[in-house]
């Protein structure tokens, strides 16, 4: 154990301040402390300073940050623990702390209650002070300050995860976990839960505060600052709703949710319904559609929880109690017609609340393909239809184009087996997403499409909290969407012949970085897809559901023959793997030469050839990690394929040359934009 040099002038400093509040403080010399305090300061130095900061605090008459900054620099290491808050002399008020205007003190006291969301036991002792519950309450509802605000939801949320009572092993060793260090959290007595939904006073104020029916009462926020509180709300439900989604959707106090307008929803109810005027409030509109967006991703602790951000990943069940939640209640259907239905919706609104509208079935289709697929075939037509009307736009409007992502991002969320060209609408929405004139948005969503559904649901490799068997639904679901891949690839190469020219040729024109980097991409996407055969025999011709692969019969995929009767030009049987298919007609004219050459060089131009924040190295280190997948897959597919050591041996030696290639090459040879 160490003492800081300046640990006694510190002292004698907190002395003089303490006699005399407004005595300014020596910022200076507590910079200089705070630079030698380590974790290896003596601890009775370090609890016999806390005392001093903390009783100087209260009187202080001026801006209290650097005490508030030595505070927060005394008490971070995890060694500093709840017990010794607990400890401080004079004890810590947290009740004034949180109440005070002072947005330094607010924060800090906030930080010295973050030490009670490492363990069980103190998150217990919180839940016994029913006044720091309220106050923590108040203050993350109702504080002007963002960063007050959201640190105090990062307490509240980690006071009720510690607190969890009903926690699965994985969850538990997931939670065991925390930033500070490793530390023991015990299990949870739901004492917090108790303390936030059990509690008459807490509850009723919670719903208050957020409430526009008690807009001009006494200790109420104004409506400005109730959507504050609203949208704070609207971040904390889908969390709470992972853990347990029961204490959000049933009633807890009858007399006082119903004066909100709740008929037994709970807290889900009156978020969803009740809080938020749709009709005057836009902005609270659309933070609402995102609010649905999220429930979208709330499953109960034994299904996996998906995001649509990757592209389209299949969920272990048909539905969720949020999905059904929001279909009981109108909601999910209201949301999609934003965007299906445009023209039923005001145009303001529409300007708004469009994008917003199409992420929600983004997220609906991703987390839910069977449900979508099951449940309303028509309605998958109506968006597919809807998705090519948005994108049958000029090439010179593709060249430009930066708004098409909402339409995009949906349309590569879809669960492939519905792209099929069964149908003009399918047909007409992917064979619309072109290569030429590249659009980066479009590479984006094509790489997606094509590299097939992710490999972790079948070989669960997944993080620990997300750890589930695949069973068979999954599997069979798994080998559709790998198969729809591969012959969504065929169907697109059959009508873009040029496809590959076309995408090496927007690699290399490094003008427009973004373009060429999604190109590589995408290259890349194809490189490393793991596609399905598709079947031999063709399938029912019946609407009805097929329990073995979760998904209606609507949507068919084609067989092998009837693929390979589309490719004119194809000789043998289709590529199985992507790999393979690079290394197939058309794709390895252009593709190999293109791998193999030096990047291009720019050191005639600003920057050079070596600086890390030129376009000309970003792209050359895309391309050269492409060269890295595209060598890694040649040994997986070179074991069951003759004459690939040449290429192997080719890749092997452009990769030794590194990311720039031969550096005897001189001089700079710059691309021309093709639009």
């Amino acid at each position: 154990m160490t003492t800081p040099k300046l640990l006694s002038a510190i002292q004698d400093h907190l002395s003089e301040v303490a006699q005399t509040p407004s005595l300014p403080l020596n910022e200076k010399l507590l910079e200089e402390f705070q630079a030698q305090f380590s974790e290896s300061t003596d601890r009775a130095s370090i609890a016999e300073l806390i005392n001093q900061l903390s009783g100087v605090l209260p009187s202080l008459q001026q801006d209290p940050t650097p005490i508030v900054k030595l505070i927060s620099t005394i008490i971070k290491p995890a060694t500093f623990t709840f017990n010794d808050v607990l400890s401080i002399q004079p004890s810590v008020d947290f009740v004034a702390g949180f109440n005070t205007s002072s947005a330094p003190i607010n924060l800090v006291t906030l930080e010295l209650l973050m030490k009670a969301t490492y363990t069980a036991s103190d998150a217990a002792i919180v839940a016994g002070q029913p006044g720091v519950a309220m106050a923590l309450i108040q203050l993350w509802l109702c504080t002007p300050e963002t960063a007050v605000g959201q640190k105090a939801q990062e307490v509240l949320w980690g006071l009720l995860e510690v607190d969890h009572k009903r926690q699965t092993q994985e969850e538990h060793r997931d939670l065991s976990v925390r930033i500070d260090g490793n530390i023991e959290r015990g299990e949870g007595q739901g004492l917090v839960w108790r303390r936030l939904f059990g509690d008459r006073d807490i509850y009723g104020r919670l719903l208050s505060i957020c409430s526009l029916q008690t807009v001009g009462q006494a200790n109420q926020p104004s409506k400005r600052d109730k959507t504050v509180a609203q949208a704070r709300l609207m971040d904390l439900i889908p969390k709470v709703a992972k853990l347990d989604w029961d204490i959000i959707s049933v009633s807890h106090f009858p007399d006082i949710e119903s004066y909100y307008g709740v008929k037994g929803g709970g807290l889900v109810e009156f978020a969803a319904l009740h809080m938020v005027d749709v009709a005057d409030d836009l902005l609270m509109h659309v933070t609402l559609i995102d609010f649905f967006a999220e429930l979208l991703g709330v499953y109960s602790s034994d299904v996996l929880p998906l995001s649509a951000s990757a592209g389209p990943l299949l969920p272990l069940r048909l539905s969720s109690p949020s999905l059904d939640f929001l279909i009981r209640q109108g909601l999910h259907q209201r949301t999609a017609s934003f965007y299906s239905e445009p023209s039923k919706h005001d145009s303001i609104e529409i300007t708004y609340i469009y994008s917003r509208a199409a992420n929600y079935l983004a997220v609906y289709a991703a987390c839910y393909p069977t449900h979508l697929l099951e449940s309303s075939p028509p309605f998958v037509d109506s968006l597919l239809s809807h998705i090519s009307q948005a994108l049958s736009l000029t090439p010179n409007q593709w060249a430009r184009s930066t708004g098409l992502q909402h339409d995009l991002h949906l349309l590569a969320s879809l669960p492939r087996v519905a792209l099929i060209p069964s149908s003009s609408n399918a047909a007409n929405s992917i064979f619309k997403v072109p290569v030429k004139p590249a659009n980066a948005a479009a590479l984006r969503t094509l790489a997606t499409i094509f590299n097939g559904p992710d490999q972790r649901l079948i070989t669960g490799d997944l993080p620990p909290y997300r750890s589930v068997s695949p069973d068979k639904d999954t599997s069979a679901s798994f080998h559709r969407e790998a198969a729809a891949a591969r012959a969504l690839y065929f169907y697109y190469l059959q009508r873009y012949s040029a496809f590959w020219s076309q995408l090496v040729s927007t690699a290399e024109i490094i003008a427009l970085k973004e373009n060429a980097l999604a190109a590589i991409a995408l290259m890349g996407a194809i490189i490393t897809a793991d596609w399905a055969p598709l079947p031999t025999e063709p399938a029912s011709n019946t609407t009805s559901g097929d329990s073995a692969t979760g998904t209606a019969r609507q949507f068919l995929l084609p067989t092998e023959q009837q693929l390979q009767n589309l490719q004119a030009s194809s000789i043998g049987p289709l590529p199985p793997s992507g790999i393979l298919a690079v290394l197939a007609s058309p794709a390895v004219d252009v593709v190999l030469p293109y791998l193999m050459r030096p990047a291009q060089r720019f050191n005639n131009l600003v920057g050079g050839m070596g600086d890390v924040e030129s376009a000309a190295y970003k792209v050359a280190t895309a391309k050269y990690d492409l060269l890295t997948l595209f060598h890694q897959q040649l040994g997986l597919a070179s074991e069951g394929v003759d004459g690939l050591q040449d290429v192997v041996t080719a890749a092997e030696r452009r990769l030794a040359e590194g990311p720039m290639g031969r550096s005897s090459e001189v001089g700079g040879r710059v691309a021309t934009m093709e639009l």
